[in-house]
């Protein structure tokens, strides 16, 4: 009986010890990585007699009621002329 109250306590006591142990310093905190901003396209035609551009871009929009919401917006331009120079004709 005596051997099993000595095993039993140095089991609790050995558990005791792993569990108390713990670390002095602490782990540290990663920053999140700030994200750029993509630049803006600029199309630069060389050698063109006209040119249809179009831009769609993505804007997140905060909405009441629904949170955050991607609103597209499209953007069309065209040009007609000599491109490589200002000089520019009526397309009609």
């Amino acid at each position: 009986m005596q051997v099993k109250k000595l095993l039993f306590l140095l089991s609790v006591a050995v558990v005791a010890g792993f569990s108390s142990c713990k670390d002095d310093e602490p782990e540290p905190v990663p920053e999140p990585a700030a994200v750029a901003a993509p630049a803006n396209p600029m199309p630069t035609p060389g050698d063109a007699f006209g040119a249809l551009v179009a831009i769609k871009t993505a804007n997140y929009v905060e909405v009441p009621l629904f949170g955050t919401v991607n609103q597209a917006i499209g953007i069309g331009v065209g040009v007609f002329g000599n491109l490589t120079t200002p000089t520019y004709v009526d397309a009609g």
